[in-house]
């Protein structure tokens, strides 16, 4: 399990965003960088439409985002966010099993959140996802974990060189049944991002 802990923020883009997404977020971003527990920071628009933009950081305890709210620093990034975004933010918690940073950076970033139908547990599916990712698919530094604020939901990320899906024209044998197995036991909403790195 990785010792980090993943703040992943989704909230619809507005119009500042797209036209400046760097920009938009500059306050935010500063005050990531010299945050203390900040490790890494990306953000982009995902492909999917109505266009998302997912935030992603990186910190290296829970408590470190508290403390810099906590630290009178909470007024930039009220500001940032509010021009970034069209509506509410929504933030999510991901211990993942292994550094993220690897999928973060790769061409194209997927994201799962998978929640368990009933009768099914995070550790019903535990297996099958590590099976998944020993198969290669997804090709570039995949992991997974609990959402730390929900006792159903497990994040996937992952990296891809593109977003056609290279496993697609010569997909692995197993492929087929854990996927099946996959979807039998829970739930899952895929987005896709190019993500930059912003601190």
């Amino acid at each position: 399990m990785s010792t980090t802990l993943t703040q992943i923020i989704t909230f619809a883009a507005s119009e500042a965003y797209r036209a400046d997404p760097q920009g938009t977020l500059a306050p935010y971003i500063d005050l990531l960088r010299v945050a203390t527990g900040s490790v890494k920071s990306y953000h982009g628009l995902t492909a999917q439409s109505p266009a998302e933009v997912f935030v992603f950081n990186i910190w290296d305890e829970p408590t470190s985002y508290d403390a810099l709210l906590n630290a009178s620093r909470s007024e930039p990034i009220i500001d940032a966010f509010e021009n970034a975004a069209k509506d509410k933010a929504t933030t999510i918690y991901a211990q993942f099993r292994s550094d993220p940073r690897v999928a973060a950076t790769s061409p194209v970033t997927e994201l799962a959140l998978i929640t368990m139908k009933e009768g099914h547990t995070r550790e019903s599916v535990a297996s099958d996802l590590d099976a998944l990712i020993t198969l290669g698919v997804p090709p570039a530094g995949p992991t997974w974990g609990p959402v730390v604020e929900c006792d159903d939901t497990l994040v996937l990320v992952a990296g891809w060189r593109s977003a056609h899906k290279e496993y697609l024209q010569n997909p692995p044998e197993r492929l087929p049944g854990l996927a099946g197995a996959l979807l039998l036991a829970s739930s899952w909403k895929v987005v896709e991002a190019q993500l930059v790195e912003a601190a």
